[in-house]
């Protein structure tokens, strides 16, 4: 997957939640509001891991990729455990 595609997907399931914490007719308890924020915060976090990684990339001509190579790169670190 390019990470192009993977942050159009995360910045779409991050508009997903927000319209569901925002939709009035929802009446979600608090417990899963919170989930819901929290989802959120975490999928942020990784949007701003990816545009930081892709600034080193442009500056230090640094390669992070996603890669079947034997070689294990940092973006497949970094999103090891969105496969589990």
């Amino acid at each position: 997957m390019v990470v192009t595609e993977l942050k159009k997907t995360f910045e779409k399931r991050r508009s997903n939640l927000i319209n569901i914490l925002e939709n009035p007719d929802a009446e979600l308890e608090l417990a899963k509001q919170h989930q819901i924020y929290g989802a959120i915060k975490e999928i942020e976090n990784f949007l701003r891991t990816l545009d930081h990684l892709r600034e080193l990339e442009l500056h230090e001509s640094v390669k992070f990729q996603l890669s079947n190579d034997e070689h294990i790169s940092v973006m497949n670190r970094l999103t090891k455990g969105l496969r589990k």
